[in-house]
């Protein structure tokens, strides 16, 4: 269950990351 609470973690913030920078691209590219 290690592996799956660490998976989840670095999960989240891959998405929390890609969705900051989506954001900035989008506002750079607008």
């Amino acid at each position: 269950s290690e592996k799956i609470g660490f998976f989840n973690y670095n999960l989240k913030y891959f998405v929390k990351r890609l969705s900051t920078v989506l954001l900035v691209y989008r506002t750079k590219k607008v």
